[in-house]
């Protein structure tokens, strides 16, 4: 990580031990007020749906149902956490306890002494999770379209939860993109409701009081993202400065907030997005989080009239064009790849989960004025961020077919086919791996991910649990024995990353050809290199995969498979070693988690030889 990443760390963890952090964010500073609700009504910038209302209802989906569920859930206690299951929390909900551990957390406490993991407490995420606000989304929308009010529960719940936590005190401070979040999502109910009748004088001074010292916390503690956990947390806090400088200029320091935001978001959108469009954090789930940001940067920008730099435009055209190329076009989804804590944390639209077209249709709106889908429930999302209905243009989406396609800084690489997709991962990492998943082979056959990744389940459980959804036995690709491509450390580390070699398609006259060789297992020894073939036979779904590892382990080499199951045809997978002789697969306990805290069992197997394998996949 480097030695100011170092330093830093060293340096902060002293101040947290010595309790210098805890003057800087005083606990319940007493309130100030900035401006009176009528003045605050008259001068609300545009920002959401300016003049839009009416135009909602002809972009949701055709079914409610679903949406009107899970809004009559909440109201009676039962809240969806990560975009899954529900939990019992009531309501209002307890804010300090966690569902799954059933620890509750004192709310007395200064968040300085908190800690991020505890066996007793459990995974704070889900502390976490109900105080992003992320469900205010789905309130609204609710609202909006069914016409009932819910305008005076949304502020009882607000009050509630300050209630619960007072400024600085409690887990909710612990970490500052939560802030961000909670506050993003505080300024669409402020939008929506910003003439409604329980909207009172007390309520919009108690709010404003809580957002600027809220954006103040992000402000004081912004080096830690900056240089700790310089991901999408960095790209969050820095957005919900802008926002809060650009929709609340009475407070204080709102200058100074929407200059520093928009400036830190534009650099960190250059840092994290590399020019091929891929993302540093390794996660297309991640990546959409990003999407979700720029689009909320996109319309902040356009509503009142400031400037994208022209090299932060194109490094997001860039990742528009990464994600639209893996996209299954049929159901908007895209290959498991990386971390996925279940994170959508603006829930506009009516699609599932794992429907990325919403996120890609807005940003694709926003940048070109155009949509690269037909006419759906997806452009909800955008309408919700100010774009008219009736203004939008659509272009058929670049489907790349029978083409391949290179992201070599991202480390993934493509063939796309009419009937499907094969994604092959070969990276050299320039920043912390979230896998052990070097060439990784992920099939995509009619719309099914037919040889997937298994996911990532939570991030804070058992070793086990870490080290099978993390590990290179939960991907299409080979171990040596039990031992992983690189060596698992504490918490989100690996050490010993492994590095690509080489990798590249090309065409033959009757297939396509991957070739790609990795350098890993270095906690084994130097030198060790795993090279890869993959043979897309043209016009039929059959795959000839050749693996090789250069070692002088010992250790027997180990090639795992992951097929999804309950698929509408067969996936027939033999398997021969260097020199011909069958080998047979070795069934093994296997899982799969659709999204965060969720798993579920799946078919996984292995086979096992001295030299190498030589894999034949056909779909029948």
């Amino acid at each position: 990580m480097g030695p100011r990443y170092l330093f830093f760390r060293l340096r902060y963890a002293l101040q947290l031990r010595l309790g210098l952090w805890r003057h800087r964010f005083p606990a319940a500073p007493a309130r100030e007020t900035y401006i009176s609700l009528e003045a605050w009504r008259k001068q609300q910038p545009a920002f959401f749906f300016p003049g839009q209302r009416e135009a909602f209802a002809a972009v949701a989906s055709d079914s409610l149902e679903a949406l009107g569920e899970r809004v009559a859930h909440a109201r009676l206690g039962r809240w969806q956490f990560f975009s899954a299951g529900e939990y019992e929390l009531g309501t209002p909900p307890d804010w300090l306890l966690n569902p799954d551990s059933g620890f509750r957390y004192e709310g007395k406490r200064h968040w300085t002494e908190i800690g991020d993991f505890s066996a007793e407490a459990g995974d704070i995420k889900f502390v976490w999770e109900l105080s992003r606000f992320s469900w205010l989304g789905e309130w609204i929308r609710w609202d909006c379209h069914s016409g009932e009010d819910l305008g005076e529960e949304v502020f009882s719940l607000i009050d509630d939860w300050m209630d619960a936590n007072p400024l600085n005190i409690g887990p909710q401070y612990r970490c500052s993109q939560e802030i961000a979040l909670r506050l993003m999502n505080w300024n669409l109910a402020l939008a929506y409701y910003a003439h409604h009748p329980s909207l009172t004088e007390e309520r919009f001074a108690r709010l404003m009081h809580y957002i600027s010292w809220q954006l103040d916390h992000i402000e004081k503690n912004r080096k830690f993202s900056q240089i700790a956990v310089r991901n999408n947390h960095a790209m969050a806090e820095a957005l919900a400065l802008y926002e809060g400088g650009l929709l609340y200029p009475f407070l204080p320091r709102a200058g100074i907030w929407r200059k520093l935001g928009k400036a830190w978001l534009e650099c960190e959108i250059l840092f994290q997005i590399a020019e091929d469009g891929s993302y540093l954090q390794h996660s297309h789930n991640y990546h959409r989080v990003v999407v979700q940001l720029l689009c909320r940067y996109l319309a902040l920008v356009a509503t009142h009239g400031e400037e994208v730099p022209e090299k932060v435009r194109e490094r997001m055209e860039h990742s528009l064009d990464f994600l639209l190329a893996f996209q299954d076009k049929a159901g908007g989804r895209l290959p498991q790849y990386g971390a996925n804590d279940g994170a959508l944390f603006f829930k506009l639209s009516s699609c599932e989960y794992a429907d990325f077209r919403p996120q890609l249709c807005t940003l694709h709106l926003l940048l070109r004025g155009s949509s690269p889908y037909e006419a759906g429930p997806w452009e909800e999302e955008a309408a919700w961020l100010g774009v008219k209905r009736e203004e939008i243009r659509r272009e058929a989406a670049q489907s790349g077919e029978g083409t391949v396609r290179s992201f070599p800084q991202g480390g993934l690489y493509l063939l796309r086919e009419p009937q499907g997709m094969t994604v092959v991962r070969a990276a050299s990492f320039r920043h912390r791996p979230a896998q052990a998943d070097n060439l990784h082979l992920d099939i995509w056959f009619q719309g099914y991910n037919i040889l997937r990744d298994a996911g990532s389940y939570r991030y804070h459980t058992e070793a086990k649990w870490v080290r099978y959804f993390n590990g290179s036995a939960s991907h299409n690709t080979l171990t040596l024995g039990d031992e992983d491509q690189m060596l698992k450390g504490p918490r989100f580390i690996w050490l010993h990353w492994s590095r690509a070699l080489s990798a590249s398609w090309r065409e033959e006259k009757d297939a396509w050809i991957f070739e790609g060789e990795i350098e890993a297992f270095r906690q084994m020894g130097k030198g060790i290199r795993h090279r890869r073939r993959v043979t897309k036979y043209k016009g039929r779904p059959e795959w000839l995969v050749e693996d090789r590892i250069v070692h002088s382990t010992g250790l027997p080499l180990r090639q795992y498979w992951h097929p999804a199951p309950h698929l509408p045809f067969s996936v027939n997978i033999t398997a021969a070693d260097t020199s011909g002789r069958p080998l047979e697969p070795v069934f093994v306990e296997g899982w799969y988690s659709p999204t965060y805290a969720q798993k579920e069992p799946a078919p996984a197997f292995y086979f096992e030889a001295e030299g190498g394998f030589i894999t034949r996949i056909l779909v029948e």
